[in-house]
């Protein structure tokens, strides 16, 4: 299992918690303030990660099928948001 560092998603500072954390401790960012339980913590951050890994594939589909005259690659629409927590450094 990998671990990555969550970020706030409003200033970017590393969050800090309990070294084993319930479902329902609360995460707050030291630097602004912004709380939310464990739980909604680590579902935003799997939200920005999943969402960002698809951007990075469609790109690298798209790359992939440049100038093909026998394959056309429609990009699925990743939509723009905002992410209240975020995942630092992550590359696919």
């Amino acid at each position: 299992m990998s671990t990555h560092t969550i970020l706030c998603g409003n200033c970017q500072t590393p969050v800090q918690g309990p070294e084993e954390p319930d479902s329902q401790d609360q995460i707050v960012c030291s630097n602004c303030g912004q709380s939310d339980a464990y739980a909604d913590v680590i579902e935003s951050a799997k939200t920005f990660v999943t969402d960002k890994a698809a951007k990075g594939l469609n790109a690298a589909m798209a790359s992939a099928v440049k100038g093909s005259k026998f394959i056309k690659f429609t990009p699925n629409q990743v939509r723009r948001r905002k992410y209240r927590w975020t995942v630092a450094d992550f590359e696919l």
